[in-house]
């Protein structure tokens, strides 16, 4: 379908399914500018670059290129501005911080790792895999035990004299088993 543009008043081509009134962007825009905006009730201006010439656009477009946002004066002031109020209720400052869980999941995550699965294994060949108390062999049902508490001794915790090979049974029977006395 062919429309007349309401603004330059040019002939364009356009879907029947479209209302168009105007042949592009540029054309809408240079027909709104002074009329009443119908959400707000300001009337409609032109942004400041489009007052000037183009010669005072080049020099707006080298000042933006030549704006340094590494320059000392430039950090400190990004560094003072505003904060979101999230950023400081991170770690310890949040009122929900839990000290002890941190450190549990810690003791979790070094349980995990390939030195502790050693030192297991170490106390395991050590005592030849039989259980220090009833003398249960049974592979499945044995445990390495700290006789110095993991949580509390950090530095006995891979320490070979510190371990002991106890069946579950046993083991449940001990003094500081699943943080009884910590």
């Amino acid at each position: 379908m062919i429309r007349i543009c309401e603004q330059c008043h040019k002939e364009y081509r356009t879907p029947p399914s479209k209302a168009k009134k105007f042949c592009s962007h540029n054309c809408y825009f240079k027909y709104k500018i002074g009329k009443e905006c119908p959400f707000k009730g300001k009337k409609i201006g032109k942004h400041k670059s489009h007052n000037l010439s183009e010669e005072g656009r080049r020099a707006l477009v080298e000042s933006n290129k030549r704006r340094n946002w590494k320059t000392p004066e430039a950090k400190e002031k990004m560094k003072n501005r505003r904060k979101p109020a999230w950023i400081f209720l991170r770690g310890r400052n949040n009122p929900n911080w839990k000290e002890d869980k941190i450190e549990s999941q810690r003791n979790i995550m070094l349980r995990k790792t390939v030195r502790y699965k050693e030192w297991r294994k170490a106390v395991f060949e050590r005592d030849c895999y039989t259980c220090q108390e009833c003398g249960d062999k049974k592979g499945g049902n044995l445990e390495a035990h700290h006789i110095k508490s993991f949580s509390k001794y950090s530095r006995l915790r891979f320490n070979l004299s510190n371990g002991l090979t106890l069946c579950t049974k046993c083991h449940k029977k001990t003094d500081n088993w699943g943080n009884k006395n910590i």
